[in-house]
C-alpha cells in the first residue's frame, strides 16, 4: 500500500518533467543542490568520525551511528516538507519539483552523450566492421565533408581526442580514465549508463511511489554516503561498511526492475530481448556487485557487448569477470548511441508503468 494515494501521478509527474529540463546549470550554479547538501554533512563526518587514531571497530560503530542519524533525520525531513506543502493550494507542485531535483534521466543521458559526443567529434570512432568511415552521419563533425580526414593519422590530435574522452568519461565512473583506450572508454560510459539508470533513477522513483519525500530524501542519503565513504578502501572498509551495506540493501529491487525494463527496450538497439534476459541472468549473479550486474547485464546482452571486466579503480586492479563474456569488446561511439536509445526506451517503460499505476 502506498504512504500517500495520488504519489503515482505525482511521479509520472516528476519523471516528465526531469525527462524534459533535467538539472538546469544556471539554477544549480546559483543554489547549492540537495545531494551536494547531502555530501558535504557526509564529508564533515568523515572527517570528524573517520580519524586514523580509531580502531576499526569503532570506525565501523561510529560509521553505522551516523548512517542511521543521516537516515532518519533524512525521512524526518522529507516528511516535514510534505506535509506542509499538502497543506498549502498546489503544494503538490512543489512535492512534483522536489522530487524531479532528485532524478537523473535528463542529466545521466547529457552526460553520457558528451562522451560520445567526444569520441564522434574528433574522429575517434573507427569502427573495425566499417574502418575506412571516420565521420559519421548524425554526430556533430565540420561542415566540409573531408575536414576530419586531415586529422586520421595525426598521433597528437587522436590522443588529445582521446584525452578529452577520458575527461568526459572521469565525470560518471569512479575507475581510473587515464589508462582507457577507446574502447574502454565507450565500455566504462555504457556501464555507467546502465547501473546508473537504476541507482539513479528507478530506484529513486520507487522509494517515492512507495513512501513520497521522505522515502526518496532517504534514498539519495544512503545512496550518497555510499558514492562517498562505501569504498573497500584502507580509509573507508571500515567507517563506510554500514554505507556500502544498507546501500546493496535498498539497491535491491530496483536493479531487478532496471535490468528488465533495459532488457524489453533491447530492438531499439537492434538487439534482443531474448538474448538480454539470458544474459543478465546467467551473469548478473557473477558480478562483484549484488545489483550493477543486472542492469549491466542486460544492456551487455542487447547490445551483444563484453561489459565489465578486469578494471583498475583508485589505482587499485579489480578482477571482474565479463557481462556477455563472448561479445563484442571493439566498443566505439556508436556503441554509445545504440547504449542510449536503449535507455531512453527503459526510462519510457518506467514512465508507462508508473502511469499504469497511477489509472488504477
Amino acid at each position: 500500500m502506498l504512504l500517500f494515494p495520488d504519489v503515482a501521478a505525482l511521479l509520472l509527474a516528476a519523471l516528465l518533467l526531469d525527462a524534459a529540463l533535467g538539472d538546469p546549470d544556471w539554477l544549480w550554479r546559483r543554489l547549492p543542490h540537495p545531494v551536494a547538501l547531502f555530501g558535504a554533512v557526509i564529508s564533515i563526518a568523515d572527517q570528524d568520525f573517520n580519524t586514523s587514531d580509531l580502531s576499526p571497530r569503532l570506525k565501523k560503530t561510529y560509521g553505522t551511528a551516523f548512517l542511521a542519524a543521516l537516515v532518519a533525520v533524512s525521512f524526518a525531513l522529507g516528511l516535514l516538507i510534505e506535509g506542509i506543502l499538502r497543506l498549502i493550494p498546489y503544494g503538490e507542485i512543489g512535492i512534483v519539483l522536489i522530487a524531479a531535483i532528485f532524478l537523473a534521466q535528463r542529466s545521466l543521458y547529457d552526460h553520457v552523450a558528451r562522451v560520445r559526443d567526444s569520441l564522434a567529434r574528433h574522429g575517434l570512432e573507427h569502427n573495425p566492421r566499417n574502418p575506412d568511415r571516420i565521420s559519421r552521419k548524425g554526430y556533430a563533425q565540420d561542415n566540409d565533408s573531408g575536414a576530419n580526414s586531415c586529422h586520421e593519422s595525426d598521433p597528437a590530435f587522436v590522443e588529445s581526442a582521446l584525452d578529452a574522452a577520458r575527461r568526459e568519461v572521469a565525470m560518471i565512473v569512479g575507475r581510473d580514465p587515464d589508462l582507457l583506450d577507446e574502447a574502454g572508454v565507450s565500455r566504462a560510459s555504457i556501464e555507467s549508463c546502465s547501473e546508473n539508470f537504476s541507482d539513479g533513477i528507478v530506484a529513486p522513483a520507487l522509494w517515492f511511489l512507495l513512501l513520497g519525500l521522505p522515502g526518496l530524501m532517504a534514498y539519495k542519503a544512503v545512496n550518497t554516503a555510499d558514492s562517498m565513504v562505501g569504498h573497500k578502501t584502507e580509509r573507508h572498509r571500515d567507517f563506510g561498511w554500514a554505507s556500502a551495506r544498507f546501500d546493496d540493501l535498498v539497491n535491491l529491487p530496483a536493479s531487478r526492475l532496471a535490468g528488465f525494463f533495459i532488457a524489453f527496450s533491447a530492438p531499439l538497439a537492434r538487439g534482443s530481448i531474448a538474448n538480454a534476459f539470458k544474459v543478465m541472468m546467467a551473469d548478473a549473479p557473477r558480478h562483484r556487485s549484488p545489483n550493477a550486474g543486472w542492469p549491466e547485464a542486460a544492456m551487455a546482452g542487447a547490445l551483444d557487448l563484453a561489459l565489465a571486466g578486469p578494471r583498475r579503480y583508485r589505482g587499485y586492479a579489480v578482477e571482474d569477470p565479463f557481462m556477455n563474456e563472448k561479445g563484442r569488446r571493439e566498443a566505439d561511439a556508436d556503441d554509445i548511441t545504440r547504449a542510449l536509445r536503449v535507455y531512453c526506451g527503459a526510462c519510457a517503460i518506467q514512465a508507462a508503468v508508473v502511469g499504469v499505476v497511477a489509472a488504477l
